[in-house]
């Protein structure tokens, strides 16, 4: 399994930027949202979570706002709706470092992705940027 660097930001800032393009998931995310908060809980790892939402007008934004995260942030997107524009978006957006970002777009496949392979992902990205 890989691990991260002990190499954090000392400015506060995130080590990660989690890109999560979405259009009507509002039931998706909070699973995904929980195993990532517990994720940052057991592993003690400073990313935020970027959900560039295309307007789904699903709920979402109340369920965002309720669950009151202060590493997620919700981007809901008027106009230029598609997955490149989101992450494009949510990348501009970001404060993590410049060179470590991950990207998903949450689906029902992603739904059934445990702790560990989360865990493992984040990790992987980081090392294959970094090195």
């Amino acid at each position: 399994m890989s691990t991260l660097p002990t190499d954090r930001p000392t400015d506060g800032s995130p080590e990660l930027s989690i890109i999560v393009p979405t259009f009507r998931e509002f039931e998706a995310l909070p699973h995904l949202l929980d195993r990532l908060a517990e994720l940052r809980r057991s592993r003690d790892i400073s990313f935020e979570v970027i959900i560039a939402d295309d307007d789904s007008q699903d709920g979402t934004e109340a369920m965002i706002a309720e669950k009151d995260l202060p590493w997620v942030q919700l981007l809901v997107r008027k106009e230029n709706h598609g997955l490149s524009p989101a992450v494009l978006d949510g990348l501009a957006q970001g404060e993590g470092l410049d060179d470590v970002v991950a990207v998903g777009e949450l689906d029902s496949q992603d739904v059934a992705v445990g702790q560990g392979e989360i865990e493992t992902s984040i990790g992987d990205a980081r090392e294959d940027l970094l090195g």
